[in-house]
């Protein structure tokens, strides 16, 4: 069996967007480590078990996602482990619904043949302009 230590980080990051656009629910629930946590875009709950992170990505069959490469942010903690932050753009097919801008936080450890130990996803919102300062 191919372990995740024959992979980048940003190699794990693009196959999760590929799993996700596919609705492969097997294959990106098998990027999560047991004890994971998910802390989702689209949901109130964090999930921390397996079947919760699954019933995530089944519930998400309607949407896709483009991670925005240019915003990718790297950083090694340790030998094999590696914390990738950015923005992606969640798309609703089918749908009169708006995009959703995100952004997200993998904590990965490429040694792991399930090496997503974390993720944190949460809308991004536009500032309202009396925050922003208007001219």
């Amino acid at each position: 069996m191919q372990t995740s230590t024959q992979h980048s980080p940003e190699d794990i990051l693009e196959r999760w967007g590929n799993y996700f656009n596919k609705h492969d629910i097997a294959g990106i629930a098998g990027l999560y480590h047991s004890q994971s946590t998910l802390i989702p875009t689209f949901s109130a709950n964090m999930a921390s078990t397996p079947q919760q992170i699954r019933e995530y990505f089944v519930k998400a069959e309607s949407i896709s996602v483009e991670i925005q490469q240019s915003s990718i942010i790297k950083q090694q903690l340790a030998e094999n482990i590696f914390v990738l932050s950015g923005d992606y753009i969640f798309i609703h097919k089918n749908s009169s619904k708006k995009n959703c801008a995100a952004s997200f936080t993998f904590l990965v450890d490429i040694s792991n043949e399930k090496p997503i130990q974390h993720h944190h996803s949460a809308k991004t919102f536009e500032a309202p302009s009396h925050v922003r300062g208007s001219n």
